[in-house]
This record gives structure tokens, sequence and C-alpha cells, in this order.
């Protein structure tokens, strides 16, 4: 079975049949709603779908470390400093570009393609919001 995109939008499910020796047929499925609506349900369950967590807000504090809010309510503090000298994130070492660190697609992104999903923020998230962590 092959799943194409319908251009008006629905998916629509393709199923091959044989028909004879060498023939084929083919027959549309019943469509669905959307095709982002068949993505997520092909990936997640409802239950799964209300645990997904994303980083809607971050903010760089002093020591390498962000000021994470994430979709369910947590907020906490997030250190990058274990990060700084692995590859891609060593140019974060430049406080004037470890700045510029955004939320987006769910997790924390830079300029140049360096980012951590919400699944590595969420894991390494500490609740400990002191008062003294300073902004950048």
């Amino acid at each position: 079975m092959s799943k194409r995109k319908n251009s008006k939008g629905p998916r629509i499910e393709i199923t091959r049949n044989k028909v004879g020796d060498d023939s084929d047929s083919f027959q549309a499925m019943d469509p669905v709603e959307t095709w982002e609506e068949a993505e997520i349900a092909e990936c997640y369950s409802t239950e799964e779908q209300k645990q997904i967590i994303r980083v809607i807000a971050v903010e760089p504090i002093e020591n390498y470390q962000l000021k994470i809010h994430l979709s369910d309510g947590r907020q906490g503090i997030f250190d990058m400093s274990p990060y700084l000298d692995i590859g891609v994130f060593q140019e974060l070492k430049d406080l004037n570009y470890f700045r510029r660190v955004k939320a987006a697609f769910g997790g924390v992104v830079w300029p140049n393609e360096q980012d951590l999903s919400p699944e590595t923020i969420e894991y390494g998230l500490r609740s400990d919001l002191a008062d003294d962590n300073k902004t950048l």
C-alpha cells in the first residue's frame, strides 16, 4: 500500500490489487480529513499526543545556561556548558552568538543550525529557577 497526497488536501491511500497474471489495478481507500491529521495519527495515539512536550520560550542567562518554559507549564534551567566542546556547539562559546537562541520546532535553535530537541531539553531541565540567574 502506498500513500499519496491528493492535490486538494486530503490523503488517499492506494492499494495495489493483482488481477489475473500480469495486470495491476488500483483502488482508492477512504480519505482522511487532512494530511497532517493522518501523519499524527500514524505516529501517536491520542494519549501520546497529549504528552508531547514543546519548548515555548527560551532565554539565555549567565554561565551558558538557558531559562526554559515548556508547553506543559514547567519551567527550569538547561545547562549548555557540557555541549560547548562538542562539534557544531563550539560556536556557542561566543556569548554574542549564544544569545541568539530561539524556541522553534519544539526545541531550541541557533542561526547556524545548532539545535536541541524538546526531549533533550526535558531530560536535562533543572527545576531550580533561582532569582539570581541574570539574563545575558
